[in-house]
């Protein structure tokens, strides 16, 4: 075990081997107050490695409702009487820009946790959120050996509208589960489990339709070993940063794959399904369960189930590609069966040439058709190059009543080069600068550089990154940045405008890291670096006095005509016009700077005053506080202005 290993030095190497090899039959305890301290919750809010998992629990307003029915597919149900039993927390959405993370692209997460736990990467073994919840006596049925906590249960009734009375079909929805008990608390006291309650049974399954998903019957083993070690390893995905995991980008140490539930009914109804998880034998290592969008499906005809994709799949050119079809038979009669067609090819678009109707040939093992309960065949392809393009492969299927229906697979084929989403102009590429209070803008545009019709480029978020250079401030601040149309823009291209006034604490370097993703999944960053400065140079045509802070010489000396940002290392060139009827214009010039950060007592410090005669002369008229500006030789036309800026 992780934990243990750790500590496994001479002279303790003896016991600690002990301590092992009875680890999977002794009932392992650990310290919540060990994992959470004086707090309930050890959870480190992240965006994730690319910003593409978003997650929205309870609190953003999202209803049990809501919840209900984001999972719904098409007509087919209708719900009713929806109640939920957790914490705001507990349940909520998620989005994600890429799939293969999860294995679908949106749904609803239920958590023994917090649900933005999910959010990656992986940092730490034990992510947990204590809710201080009680089990539920259905998940206490499956695991009667264990005692669940911080149960959260999303419940509703419904009714089939596709089925007729006395006719019996089916309730198909796929799920993904998670954990942070993963891989070291596999086979021991804790246990996670979840279900999914059809009519008081559980249909939360594995592929044999018949085991139960628990932490102990689908994983890589404890200690864990690589495929084949475990149990039901095919159905397991490794994410545990002990055990050569942390590509996943989630925060959660493994997961299963796409699984289908799949339950028999017996006319419209209503039926009643609730959705449950929680923990086993403490309150602590969250675990989750993904339920995908628009993916519940009541029907009496044939179905697809997992591992069936649901989601787009991309391959290169001439690099093989590999996925299965599988099928159901719903009516619930004897001895039901179903027949899996070869597919029809329909091509949506081509990147170089003519369009071509049908690809190579697709390899089926077992060949196509083939029948059984369920049905299943495993298909490879090597994309030519001339496929380029998405393609649009349709399965159809028959059951043993006649019934018919189709499942369709989707294949993005990208060149075997195709460049990665870039930024173009009027995206600055050099450092932009401004003053605490002064407003300033930037326009961000991208491509995709596919090549491939209908290409697309999305500015999907940004992540403001601060990096103190002067002044103490030593806190990142992020004041409002208005952005249109906002972020999650797309076109070909994509645009958007930002604005933002810094406030006084935001003095220092700030990095605006805008993530983009193209059409086929590709993912770049373009960066909008701000100098953020306290002190500005001000220029105008005429002096005034506006008093400024408490100290006498604390004042404004110059109508401001232009401001700009200015430090010791970095002074604006200002240049004369070569226009000979300036000769003799009165040009007034000072520095004024703000931090409180350097001077609480005395934030504001004032330059003397510069009249520069252009072409004639130059004199201080009147004096400064705390810094000084000099007039270092004559105002030339055509030259730059001559002055040097010094912080007393």
């Amino acid at each position: 075990m992780r934990h243990l290993a750790r500590t496994c030095r001479p002279p303790t190497l003896l016991f600690c081997v002990l301590v092992l090899s009875l680890s999977a039959h002794a009932q392992i305890t650990r310290s919540t107050e060990a994992i959470l301290g004086d707090s309930n919750s050890n959870w480190v809010p992240r965006l994730g490695t690319d910003n593409s998992l978003v997650v929205n629990d309870l609190n953003s307003g999202l209803t049990p409702v809501q919840l209900a029915q984001s999972i719904l597919a098409g007509v087919s149900v209708t719900i009713s009487n929806v109640s939920y039993s957790g914490v705001a927390v507990s349940a909520g959405t998620f989005t994600t820009t890429q799939p293969g993370v999860i294995g679908f692209g949106n749904g609803i997460i239920l958590s023994s946790g917090n649900v933005s736990s999910v959010i990656g990467p992986n940092l730490q073994d034990s992510t947990s959120t204590d809710n201080g919840l009680g089990g539920d006596a259905d998940l206490q049925s499956l695991i009667p050996n264990h005692v669940v906590y911080d149960a959260t249960v999303l419940e509703f009734d419904f009714v089939a509208n596709s089925i007729q009375a006395g006719q019996t079909g089916s309730l198909n929805f796929n799920f993904v589960f998670s954990s942070e008990e993963y891989n070291e608390w596999v086979n021991t006291a804790y246990n996670d489990v979840f279900g999914f309650f059809l009519n008081g049974q559980n249909i939360a399954l594995l592929q044999d339709l018949q085991t139960t998903v628990q932490i102990d019957t689908v994983n890589g083993g404890n200690p864990y070993g690589p495929p084949p070690s475990g149990i039901n390893w095919n159905q397991f995905r490794n994410n545990d940063l002990s055990d050569g995991g942390g590509v996943i980008d989630t925060e959660m140490d493994g997961l299963t794959i796409v699984l289908t539930a799949h339950g028999q009914i017996t006319g419209p109804g209503p039926h009643h399904i609730k959705l449950a998880i929680a923990d086993a034998g403490d309150h602590i290592y969250d675990s989750n369960v993904f339920i995908q969008g628009s993916s519940l499906v009541a029907t009496s005809g044939p179905s697809c189930v997992a591992p069936t994709p649901t989601s787009t799949l991309t391959v290169t050119a001439q690099q093989p590609i590999s996925w299965e079809v599988r099928a159901v038979a719903n009516h619930g009669q004897s001895g039901a069966l179903v027949t899996i067609q070869p597919p029809s090819a329909s091509f949506a678009a081509a990147f170089t040439g003519p369009p071509v109707s049908t690809p190579n040939p697709l390899s089926h093992s077992p060949v196509l058709p083939v029948f059984g309960q369920p049905a299943s065949s495993i298909v490879t392809w090597t994309p030519p190059l001339s496929a380029v393009g998405e393609w649009i492969f349709t399965y159809g299927f028959q059951d043993n009543l006649g019934q018919l229906s189709s499942c369709q697979v989707v294949v993005q084929v990208v060149p075997t080069s195709v460049s990665s989403p870039t930024c173009i102009a009027p995206t600055p590429v050099n450092e932009l600068r401004t003053t605490i209070g002064f407003p300033i803008s930037w326009t961000l545009a991208a491509v995709s550089n596919s090549g491939l019709p209908g290409a697309e480029i999305t500015i999907h978020s940004v992540s403001v990154e601060f990096d103190e250079n002067f002044g103490g401030n030593s806190v990142p601040v992020n004041s409002p940045v208005q952005t249109v149309p906002g972020l999650g823009a797309t076109g070909q291209p994509a645009s958007i405008s930002v604005t933002w006034t810094p406030p006084l604490s935001a003095i220092g370097q700030w990095d605006f890291d805008y993530h983009l993703i193209d059409h086929v999944g590709q993912t770049s960053e373009c960066t909008i670096s701000v100098l953020v400065e306290d002190a500005a140079l001000v220029i105008g045509a005429n002096s005034l006095s506006l008093p400024l802070g408490t100290d006498p010489l604390d004042f404004l000396h110059v109508d401001p005509v232009f401001f700009f940002p200015i430090s010791e290392s970095d002074q604006p060139e200002i240049i004369v016009p070569n226009v000979p009827w300036i000769a003799g214009l009165d040009i007034f010039t000072q520095v004024i700077r703000l931090n409180p950060f350097v001077d609480a007592i005395d934030p504001i410090k004032t330059s003397p005053t510069i009249r520069f005669r252009l072409a004639i002369n130059s004199s201080t008229i009147f004096p400064g506080n705390g810094l000084d500006l000099i007039a270092t030789g004559l105002p030339e036309l055509g030259e730059s202005l001559p002055y040097e800026y010094i912080i007393l």
